[in-house]
């Protein structure tokens, strides 16, 4: 029972604080790249290649690697 009350608490608590964030008009209309810039950085060295991102898989004997890797 306080757990239910707890919750009940904590739910009207964030509606409470979702209605005044959307009464104040804090709307954010920034793009997500503008605001976190560094999240986005590429990988600007002259000698990166697509190639290094990409996971080769083995030709030589597939069915063992199938089974190894439970791909069936």
């Amino acid at each position: 029972m306080p757990l239910i009350v707890l919750g009940l608490i904590c739910l009207i608590c964030l509606i409470v604080y979702a209605v005044i964030r959307y009464m104040q008009g804090d709307d954010d209309d920034t793009p997500v790249r503008e605001r976190y810039p560094d999240s986005f950085r590429k990988d600007e060295s002259p000698d990166s290649d697509a190639d290094n991102n990409t996971l080769m898989f083995p030709v030589d004997n597939v069915e063992t690697e199938k089974h190894k890797r439970n791909i069936h």
